[in-house]
């Protein structure tokens, strides 16, 4: 399936439509909303940055509006404002102590979903780099990268930093693009029930897990065994070139 929509989608042209176009419309058009609300927020509140800067941090240190969560008289529980809580309420609501701010709104001023989407850049940037980019760079092309190539850079023994900050940056992208989709799609699609999103949470751990567990197996494979010599030789020109060893 991979091997088969990378043919489709490089071979056609497209990868410039579908994902660099995509994500970078994606990117500079969050950072544009932020920056367009911060200065509304400006005009209606102050007028200076100073004093829009004191507002939010006593809007980060407060508590929780009792507008942002509401109760139904049949008892149904909805999220009005997602900025604060995030998907549900964090794990403090997950395990019935109530709603409380994230912590990164209070720490940064961003809200979980707005959090996850500046994170996810640079991990994507470094998934792109070391499986498209740096590819193109030495050879032209990326025909050789597949999910054996996935396995070799978790089994690299020739630099013992590479296999560690995989680990670091791999899991963090599942999980961080996952929130980031749901949190994003239920925020999109106006869903404010508390179980409709609880049930988004699920999603985002369930589907996060079974990413990270794939990783944990194809980091298992015996690439020494999987994959020919000659295309190790590759896959060893490709990294060398990612940790600027020439």
């Amino acid at each position: 399936m991979l091997s088969m929509s990378r043919t489709i989608y490089q071979g056609s042209g497209l990868e410039n439509i579908l994902v660099w176009g995509s994500l970078s419309l994606h990117v500079l058009s969050g950072i544009t909303l932020r920056i367009l609300r911060n200065r509304r927020y400006r005009e209606k509140y102050g007028g200076s940055k100073a004093l829009d800067n004191k507002l939010k941090r006593k809007r980060r240190n407060s508590q929780l509006d009792k507008d942002t969560i509401s109760k139904s008289y049949d008892g149904e529980v909805s999220v009005n404002d997602d900025s604060e809580v995030g998907l549900m309420g964090g794990i403090t609501n997950f395990f019935g102590f109530g709603f409380r701010k994230s912590y990164l709104f209070r720490k940064f001023g961003l809200s979980p979903l707005q959090a996850t989407g500046y994170l996810s850049v640079p991990l994507v940037a470094y998934h792109a780099l070391q499986t498209r980019i740096v590819p193109l760079l030495v050879e032209g092309d990326s025909s050789y990268i597949s999910l054996d190539y996935i396995s070799y850079i978790f089994n690299d023994v020739r630099h013992t930093s590479g296999p560690i900050l995989n680990w670091i940056v791999y899991p963090s992208l599942i999980g961080f693009t996952t929130y980031h989709i749901i949190s994003g799609w239920m925020k999109w699609l106006n869903v404010k029930s508390l179980t409709k999103r609880k049930i988004g949470a699920g999603l985002v751990n369930l589907i996060s897990l079974i990413g990270i567990y794939s990783i944990y197996s194809l980091s298992k494979v015996d690439t020494n065994i999987t994959v020919a010599k000659f295309v190790q030789k590759q896959f060893d020109l490709y990294i060398d070139r990612f940790y600027l060893k020439f």
